[in-house]
């Protein structure tokens, strides 16, 4: 039987915020990259690996000496520049640009500042990988992927696969065993003997780690090194690798690697190749702490719109494009985006501190798109030739032309056209648009109160993709009437039209049905649109172990 490599990984899992914040972290960070370089001065043979480019900015920004120690160890490839991406994101929460984005900022820091790119894809411990990441990790020059959960009781996936999107790319992915730290303890088939419960726990991980790939017949990975708060491989740990290596039963197995060289000795015949998303783990992640998820979006969202339109006004009118800033709007999505703050599953105090970035985010954002945007409508000419002049001798609120009235310029910065309502922060008696054709237009509850001033006005814009429409909003011009196709009727707790009928309940308000009156379909009979409320009281915040909630209550 072929004899199998244990690839031994020395490594400093770090939370950068988890049951503690940003701030403990950062300085966690680099009491561990100085415990991994003493560590290289005292045993030539370790190799380290850490994941991360916020922890090298860090870093970077506040010990440079450090950092120039850490670039000699990448030159002799004992320091091993690992994952490619921002910080080790939830894997599902995210939009599809913000792993674009964890890619070019991180793959850029780690080419500035090292000369070199991550070729492994990194993400130990994040709860689940959404199926679109190979096609990411490969456009970002990562053709491999470390991962550990979902673990085997989650998910039935082999030790090592080629791991497919949609799009047909692939990378090799290895699903570590047992733990990314030194971690082993009371699996299934562990020797059970008064020795092996006496033995060191990284020794113990390493007997386990032997077995299973024995059984499986694959080289596999076995991380070592304290992990979580950092720390990273102690002094005991390597002392103990180094005799276990002079050891005739072990010399042959171990060898002190790095993901990249595994991957690299893979090659690659008979694998199977995995065509899914790699879940379920931790579902108490996606539902826990709203807030920042919401925020996560709202700011990505924004930022996205901000690059549109900034890239728009710099190519049209010559606005300098704000790369710096943009890069710090992105940078705090981009760490708030790591596991434990996206899923919900820190203290408060980290959770205050992630809201907070958020604002910054999505105030910066906010003022890259005003810049722009401001640049750009004043450059469209919204007069038409006209030499006529702009006054407010209508209302104090609006400079109108004439009877044209005031021009209301709206802006898409999505890649498709849009139908959606305007609403204008002022009442005004009549819309039009850049034909002169009125809109129908409708009264609503603004969010001044101003005397009798507190009304704004509403209307249906059809906006172009990645551009804009002129509409114009008058003071004394007459709207255009609306036409409704079909008329509703409400009598009693029944509402209906032509195509529905819904009646609702007396004393809860619930719905009692909902009817398609033209195939006499009814959706809903009973109760509808019940609130419900969920006992998570039996779990912890990750819900692990939990497949679905139970004890619902109406």
């Amino acid at each position: 039987m072929q004899k199998r490599k244990l690839h031994l990984i020395g490594n400093a899992h770090l939370d950068p915020a988890w049951l503690w914040t940003w701030r403990e972290g950062y300085a966690e960070v680099k009491a561990t990259f100085r415990s991994a370089l003493d560590r290289m001065n005292e045993f030539p043979e370790f190799c380290f690996t850490c994941a991360g480019a916020a922890y090298y900015s860090w870093v970077g920004e506040s010990d440079p000496g450090m950092l120039e120690e850490i670039r000699e160890r990448v030159k002799e490839g004992r320091w091993v520049i690992a994952g490619g991406w921002w910080i080790q994101p939830d894997c599902n929460a995210p939009c599809g640009e913000s792993f674009a984005r964890h890619s070019l900022y991180g793959q850029r820091l780690f080419l500035e500042m090292f000369g070199v790119t991550a070729k492994t894809g990194y993400n130990v411990d994040s709860f689940g990988h959404n199926a679109m990441l190979p096609q990411i990790l490969k456009l970002s020059g990562m053709d491999s992927y470390v991962f550990m959960r979902p673990g085997d009781m989650e998910k039935d996936l082999p030790s090592l696969f080629w791991w497919e999107s949609d799009d047909g790319s692939r990378v090799m992915a290895h699903r570590l065993p047992f733990s990314y730290s030194l971690w082993y303890e009371g699996y299934e088939g562990d020797p059970d003997d008064p020795e092996f419960r006496s033995k060191p726990m990284i020794e113990r991980k390493l007997i386990g780690t032997k077995r299973l790939s024995e059984k499986l017949e694959t080289d596999l990975m076995a991380f070592y090194g304290v992990g979580n708060h950092g720390g990273g491989p102690t002094i005991e740990n390597l002392k103990l690798l180094n005799r276990l290596k002079s050891d005739p039963k072990w010399s042959d197995l171990l060898v002190f690697s790095s993901p990249d060289l595994y991957f690299k000795e893979q090659d690659g015949l008979g694998i199977p190749v995995v065509h899914s998303d790699l879940l379920h783990h931790a579902m108490g992640c996606y539902s826990a702490n709203s807030e920042i998820k919401a925020l996560n979006r709202r700011a990505e969202h924004r930022v996205l719109a901000g690059e549109k339109f900034a890239a728009m006004a710099y190519a049209m009118l010559g606005l300098d494009y704000p790369f710096d800033v943009i890069k710090k709007a992105w940078t705090y999505i981009m760490f708030n985006q790591f596991h434990d703050i996206m899923g919900g599953c820190c203290i408060k105090e980290a959770s205050r501190d992630a809201i907070e970035s958020f604002g910054a985010s999505l105030s910066i954002s906010a003022e890259v798109s005003n810049l722009a945007l401001q640049k750009i409508a004043w450059a469209i000419d919204t007069m038409g030739g006209s030499q006529a002049s702009v006054d407010k001798e209508k209302g104090w609120m609006l400079w109108e032309l004439e009877d044209k009235g005031a021009p209301l310029i709206v802006f898409n910065p999505l890649s498709w056209p849009v139908s959606a309502s305007i609403q204008a922060g002022l009442d005004v008696s009549g819309v039009t648009n850049e034909k002169g054709e009125p809109i129908p237009i409708q009264k609503v509850r603004g969010q001044k109160t101003n005397f009798s001033d507190k009304w704004d006005t509403l209307f249906i814009g059809d906006i172009p993709a990645m551009g804009y429409r002129v509409y114009w909003i008058n003071s004394s011009a007459k709207a255009a009437e609306l036409l409704i196709k079909s008329k509703a009727e409400a009598q009693g707790l029944v509402l209906e039209n032509q195509f529905i009928r819904l009646e609702l309940d007396e004393l809860t308000g619930h719905i009692k049905s909902l009817k398609d009156k033209k195939t006499g379909l009814e959706f809903i009979k009973g109760h509808g649109a019940v609130p419900v409320s969920i006992d998570e009281s039996d779990c912890d915040t990750w819900a692990h172990g939990k497949a679905r909630f139970s004890g619902e209550t109406q």
